[in-house]
């Protein structure tokens, strides 16, 4: 069963609150990008130090003390993505008794482009403790993938369906420490389950089974950061940092046609991530940001799965690297109660060979180009609303599986094709309250 784990790791830190691309993340790897609304508007550039509301927690906790009173923000995006995926000669190789040499068939099944809406909400709340002293709560969705091909497409022995959730709960505490200087940590506790499925082979002219693997974990991990440069300043700076959190992932695979019901147990640890932000005002209307976010992908270079029931263990290399994000953004203010956002962004991919490349996460680089606004209702009410629109490269996948796991060589799927226009549109609208 090595094929169907291959991607167990990107799996187990998935959100059911979100959706990305027919098998390709709007993220590096399977990153959520999408943890606040208003920062969408500029590509989340000036990540962590926007001054606009208690989402700054996220990429930054010392964020907080941009702020002060009692702030509410909750927000939604919805996330519509569509790819379209062409075969360009999948096969079967079977190996055949000395002296035939090996056999080759075509493999057919349904066009399955895939691409499903989903929502992505978030939640923070902040308030003081004292003039130099925060703290807040954040709840997120930080990892992500939802994909879904047909039954029978003709990449059903490589994946079917992989559901992949996580919830964060982010307590967060920021400090003063002087004038023009804070510091800022908080616990990051993170839920996370898994649903793949593929189809099992079982012999040429015989009917497929479905095979599916089920598996939870919660873990603890940190972030921190430190901001220079107060709410009204000129200029500001930030640096924040998100630990790697450690999962120890315990599930089950299931084959009902086979009748096949035993354990699975992998140790994967999902990314830290870093934030360098920078804050300049050009006028007393227009704001320029732009932030670079480091992921540490390259942990992900081999992935061990134990099994019960006798089955042997998998150990599967990934070959991911590490990953960058740019992104330039804008604030425009025509009057006091409207803001006008835009920015860009380049979204580096961890993958940085197509022969590793996987049909549940053929990742490729992205590129953002994203709008928004912000409408001050009241006093204390401000509607926030973004739009973005992501472009992908294409990706080609040439990938070999193991259809018999105990005969390793004797027969093989392989998946020879391409993903092209790979896009997505992300629509999101937030209230932030200021409370008495």
């Amino acid at each position: 069963m090595k094929f169907f784990y291959r991607r167990l790791s990107a799996a187990v830190g998935a959100a059911v609150l979100c959706a990305l691309i027919n098998s390709v993340a709007f993220a590096a790897g399977f990153q959520v990008s999408e943890t606040t609304v208003s920062g969408l508007g500029r590509a989340f550039a000036g990540a962590g130090i926007s001054a606009e509301g208690p989402a700054d927690m996220f990429h930054n906790p010392a964020g907080l003390m941009l702020g002060n009173g009692k702030q509410f923000e909750i927000g939604l995006h919805s996330i519509a993505p569509h790819a379209k995926y062409v075969d360009r000669g999948s096969t079967i190789r079977l190996l055949q008794p000395p002296p035939a040499a090996p056999r080759t068939i075509p493999l057919s099944g349904a066009r399955s482009d895939g691409g499903e809406v989903a929502w992505v909400p978030n939640f923070y709340y902040a308030a003081d403790l004292s003039a130099d002293l925060r703290y807040a709560v954040g709840v997120t969705s930080p990892f992500g993938l939802t994909t879904a091909y047909a039954a029978n497409w003709v990449g059903r022995y490589h994946a079917i369906k992989s559901a992949l959730r996580t919830l964060e709960v982010n307590p967060a505490i920021a400090w003063r420490a002087k004038p023009g200087f804070s510091l800022g940590a908080g616990l990051t506790v993170l839920a996370a389950d898994i649903e793949l499925s593929r189809a099992q082979f079982t012999g040429v002219g015989g009917a497929d089974a479905r095979a599916t693997v089920t598996g939870d974990a919660t873990a603890l991990g940190f972030n921190f950061g430190v901001v220079v440069g107060e709410q009204n300043g000129r200029a500001r700076f930030g640096f924040g940092y998100r630990s790697a959190v450690a999962l120890q992932v315990d599930g089950d695979l299931r084959i009902p046609a086979l009748s096949v019901r035993t354990s699975a147990r992998a140790d994967v640890t999902l990314p830290a991530t870093a934030y360098l932000s920078g804050f300049k005002k050009l006028s007393e209307k227009t704001d320029l940001l732009a932030t670079i976010r480091w992921t540490d992908w390259s942990q992900f270079d081999e992935l061990r799965i134990d099994f019960g029931g006798g089955l042997p263990s998998s150990i599967d290399r990934q070959n991911w690297a590490d990953a960058n994000t740019y992104s330039l953004g804008f604030n425009y203010r025509p009057n006091r109660q409207w803001t006008l956002r835009g920015g860009v962004a380049r979204d580096e991919s961890p993958l940085k060979s197509r022969a590793f490349r996987s049909a549940r996460i053929p990742d490729t680089a992205r590129d953002w180009l994203t709008v928004g606004g912000a409408y001050q209702a009241s006093a204390t009410l401000r509607v926030d609303f973004s739009f973005a629109h992501l472009f992908t490269d294409e990706a080609p996948i040439r990938q070999t599986t193991d259809l018999i796991a105990a005969q390793p060589g004797v027969a093989t799927a392989r998946l020879n094709g391409v993903y092209q226009d790979t896009e997505a549109n992300i629509f999101a609208m937030q209230f932030y309250f200021t409370l008495r």
